[in-house]
């Protein structure tokens, strides 16, 4: 066999380096502008975050702070608002995927999920999401009705004093509800006295005539929140099978006469949803009947409508280029001006048009611009009669368009009420297959006013499960072993579980650790990562604005301005990336605000420069220079730009965006158009 030329080995070999190097830069890029949309999102999350953490410490001490870490103490120290900023942040998205996995397997579960449920429970803490593990709301919902159900009245100091009523029941309804109690009018008046100025209702001389009443309510709450046949959205596709067979059954059960009713009572509906299809099936058959003779009959009419529609588009034509004629124009405006003079040779016109052109034509074309109307009525007649029947052998099948739409408007008003009347004969043919297209009908705009019922009583029922659970103290209504055996005895997720139940894709929004009820468990290790810019390794610029009457707040994504840190002013040590990309960090100046008379002033704060400072940054081909560098007069940190290692530039992939930036009204850039 003979050997292969050397030749053809070569271009084997080249073509296949090619294909190698083809297929890098499609794959690197995009895994390059992947890693760009994980920093965006975790970027923006994380000012987010921020955001709420002002908010709420804005709402404690009125003000806001440029010192995220002093925001952190006063929020943190408060467990009413750490369980309102639990419900906001979205804490899945402040770091990667890969840094919430070492987070969650640094745990060992189930016996952190087991500590963190018995130490809520024996605090007297709501237990919130936790709840759903093992049914445990339930189970001490069974316990409170255990309690209830105990007649012999040892339980009821514990029910007077460790169910808050007010929670339970609201202000309003509680006051409602000694207002109505056999009571006297003194008596009333100083329990409601005493409830609005925070008196719990049980400590009120009205609570031995009330608390029957109270605990009757209770029992009401208990039930709903145990109402068990309520579907949940996820479960929809499920509960439209089992619930149109349940529906379509209980309408068999109609009689004759009574699904004849119900026919004649949507009959019109049903001929307004099928007509367009009827009329689409006849339309083609009368078409053919009548095409020949009906433009004939009705020539005034599609002729009309033709004229205009070329009328029309011949002005926009016709102005179009008379503007761009100027000589025309001239000559328009000329007539004008010697209309009142005898007749001129056509050289002394011509001549006057040259000599007056450059002082005119502002004159000639305002004057066709007021003109032009009366101008364009001219020349119409002699465009016409040049142009209009050769348009129509050219446009001929814009013509036939436009007589066979006018014929399909003005047939149909003729067509329906004889339409509608063989539909219904064909209908009243065959009752059952009429029964069974009804139905059918009758589903589809029903099923989502069912549905609405549905989710009426689930959020009934999720209403009382959370009034119960911020309501009820279970550490002062059930003795410490009893709580240590209830934890001991529920089955808890392992850590596989608990990974695959937060990276479970739902269509849900929001954070998944908060609704798994973990949040507690990752809250001091997630918000640590809170203040610093996932590129940039460096604090969020947290700008506040006094503006004497209204405080406000920006935070803004500080990657500003890229450049080389080994020259000019600014000089700063490289931090070691633990992926494999090195950045240069340049640490923004710290603002603070010093008030002189009425006037805020800016003032900057003196920063200890780092010991590497002298040390030039070694750059290697792989290293992404960003840095933030804060304008001293604007503090405008928007404009963002990035060096990029050689084989990104090669391959692409790199082009690292703007953040975006919380604004003092707290508007996110990147919830506008846009990014």
């Amino acid at each position: 066999m003979a050997d292969k030329p050397q030749g053809n080995i070569l271009f084997e070999i080249i073509i296949a380096v090619l294909a190698i190097i083809l297929i890098f830069t499609i794959l690197y890029p995009q895994k390059v502008w992947n890693k760009e949309d994980v920093q965006e999102s975790m970027c923006r999350a994380r000012m987010d975050a921020i955001l709420n953490l002002e908010l709420q410490y804005n709402n404690q001490v009125w003000t806001y702070s440029d010192s995220l870490e002093k925001v952190k103490d006063a929020v943190f120290a408060d467990p009413r608002a750490v369980s309102w900023l639990d419900s906001l942040v979205i804490w899945d998205d402040l770091v990667t995927r890969d840094e919430l996995k070492t987070l969650v397997d640094a745990k060992t579960f189930p016996q952190d999920l087991r500590t963190l449920i018995r130490e809520k429970l024996l605090k007297g803490e709501p237990i919130r999401n936790l709840g759903q593990y093992d049914s445990l709301q339930y189970r001490l919902i069974n316990t409170l009705k255990a309690q209830l159900e105990d007649t012999s009245g040892a339980q009821n100091a514990l029910l007077d004093t460790n169910i808050q009523w007010t929670v339970l029941f609201g202000e309003r309804n509680v006051e409602n509800m000694v207002d109505a109690a056999d009571l006297s009018k003194p008596i009333i008046r100083r329990a409601i006295s005493a409830i609005q100025s925070d008196t719990p209702v049980e400590e009120t001389r009205a609570w031995k005539t009330l608390y029957p009443a109270f605990y009757k309510k209770l029992e009401e709450i208990i039930q709903t929140a145990e109402t068990s046949d309520i579907w949940e959205k996820k479960d929809l596709d499920e509960w439209k099978e089992i619930k149109r067979v349940e529906w379509e059954a209980d309408l068999d059960t109609l009689s004759i006469e009574e699904q004849d009713s119900l026919w004649a009572q949507n009959q019109r509906e049903l001929w307004d949803k099928a007509k367009d299809i009827v009329w689409k099936r006849d339309s083609n058959i009368l078409w053919k009947a009548e095409k020949e003779i009906w433009p004939e009959e009705n020539e005034s009419m599609w002729t009309r409508i033709v004229s205009q529609k070329w009328e029309s588009d011949r002005k926009k034509e016709w102005i179009t280029s008379t503007t761009d004629d100027q000589e025309k124009l001239l000559s328009f405006w000329l007539s004008v001006q010697l209309a009142d003079t005898t007749e001129m040779d056509e050289e002394i016109v011509d001549s006057t048009l040259t000599t007056i052109a450059v002082d005119t034509a502002f004159e000639a074309k305002a004057f066709f611009t007021e003109k032009r109307d009366s101008l364009w009525r001219v020349d119409l007649r002699t465009i016409r009669t040049l142009e209009y029947e050769p348009w129509l052998k050219k446009n001929n099948k814009f013509v036939t368009e436009v007589i066979e739409n006018i014929w399909q408007n003005d047939r149909r008003i003729t067509w329906e009420t004889d339409a509608y009347e063989r539909w219904l004969a064909e209908k009243n043919e065959d009752k059952s297959a009429r029964w069974v297209e009804l139905k059918e009908a009758l589903w589809i705009t029903s099923w989502s006013e069912l549905w609405k019922d549905e989710e009426i009583k689930l959020e009934r029922k999720n209403s009382a499960l959370r009034k119960l659970d911020l309501s009820v103290s279970w550490a002062g209504l059930l003795p410490a072993d009893q709580i240590e055996s209830l934890v001991a005895g529920l089955e808890l997720p392992n850590t596989a579980m608990i990974w695959k139940k937060l990276t479970a894709k739902t269509d849900e929004k929001g954070s998944k650790l908060y609704k798994s009820g973990m949040v507690a468990l990752f809250r001091d290790a997630l918000i640590e990562f809170v203040n610093a810019c996932p590129v940039a390794k460096v604090p969020y610029l947290i700008q506040v604005q006094d503006t004497t009457v209204i405080k406000r707040v920006s935070i803004k994504c500080p990657i500003s301005t890229t450049h080389d840190l080994s020259v000019g002013e600014y000089k700063y040590a490289v931090i070691e990336d633990t992926v494999d990309v090195e950045e240069d960090v340049l640490i923004a100046e710290t603002m603070i605000l010093e008030e002189s008379d009425t006037t805020a002033v800016l003032v900057e704060e003196e920063i200890e420069e780092p010991v590497q400072e002298e040390v030039a940054p070694k750059k290697s081909s792989k290293s992404y220079v960003v840095s933030l560098r804060v304008d001293p007069i604007t503090r405008d940190t928007t404009k963002t730009r990035l060096s990029l290692p050689a084989n990104v530039k090669l391959f692409g992939g790199g082009t690292l965006r703007n953040h975006g930036n919380i604004d003092e009204d707290g508007k996110k850039s990147w919830q506008k158009k846009g990014r």
